[in-house]
């Protein structure tokens, strides 16, 4: 399984500062694609929202580091898949870490202060999420649904991290498929329905694009440029409706590996 993604923030017409912070990690671990990707938002309501939401997303991304670190060099001796169950509670400690350090900085500076989370790593076609709050995954195709629950009641969260003592994430494992995934800030769903979604991506148009790629016999001609045009379509439709919060979103587009010969095609 190989993928394309694209990654775009949003800070909206009205807004002084965004809160969200984000990060697209795509690369080869020893012939295996690997996918981490995450967004978090700042607390609305709390002070210092983008310092919260960008903590987070720092030490993220120095624990993911540390867990390509360690695969490659177990690797080296015994080649092979990675260990997601090991990966997630990395991870899961990553955002403890982060509740913990904002919770001590909040009380010293004698201010209240946290974001949301929501954390995707992709190997090959396996996956884990870690999620905290109100930011969504999304698995978008013939049959789309939201893979995370919304850790909130009336609009209020239940969990966000740097607020609450007792953070428990929730991780899912999956495995990917033909659908496309999308991680995004409530900035993006507070004006569209997931209904809505795979009718603004045009699931047609990505289809389309696959076919005229085994027509000219190369494994995919999608591009990273064609996909954040994509997520820029999807903010625009936001905006179009109203929305001035922050919008960020990541989009993950699995893509054939196959390459195709004329001899191939013969042959069938």
């Amino acid at each position: 399984m190989n993928y394309i993604a694209s990654i775009i923030t949003d800070q909206g017409p009205c807004m002084s500062i965004n809160e969200d912070s984000s990060i697209l990690r795509h690369e080869s671990w020893n012939g295996h694609q690997v996918i981490f990707a995450a967004v978090c938002d700042g607390v609305g309501g709390l002070r210092l929202g983008e310092a919260a939401s960008g903590s987070i997303i720092h030490q993220l991304d120095e624990d993911f580091i540390k867990i390509r670190q360690s695969y490659l060099k177990k690797s080296s001796k015994h080649p092979g898949k990675a260990n997601l169950e090991t990966i997630a509670d990395k991870l899961k400690e990553s955002l403890e870490l982060s509740n913990v350090r904002l919770r001590n900085y909040g009380d010293g500076a004698g201010l209240r202060l946290g974001s949301t989370c929501s954390c995707m790593f992709i190997f090959d076609d396996e996956y884990i999420i870690i999620h905290v709050g109100d930011s969504k995954v999304f698995e978008i195709g013939e049959a789309s649904r939201q893979l995370t629950k919304n850790h909130s009641i009336n609009n209020l969260l239940t969990q966000c991290i740097g607020v609450h003592s007792n953070l428990n994430p929730d991780i899912i494992y999956g495995r990917s498929n033909s659908s496309i995934y999308l991680i995004c800030s409530d900035g993006l769903t507070n004006t569209l329905e997931l209904e809505e979604i795979p009718q603004i991506i045009d699931l047609r148009r990505i289809e389309k694009i696959s076919l005229i790629s085994e027509s000219l016999e190369l494994p995919a001609i999608l591009s990273e440029e064609q996909v954040r045009t994509i997520c820029t379509d999807l903010v625009l439709q936001a905006r179009l409706r109203g929305e001035v919060d922050n919008i960020s979103l990541i989009m993950i587009v699995p893509v054939k590996e196959k390459k195709y010969s004329l001899s191939d095609r013969e042959a069938g």
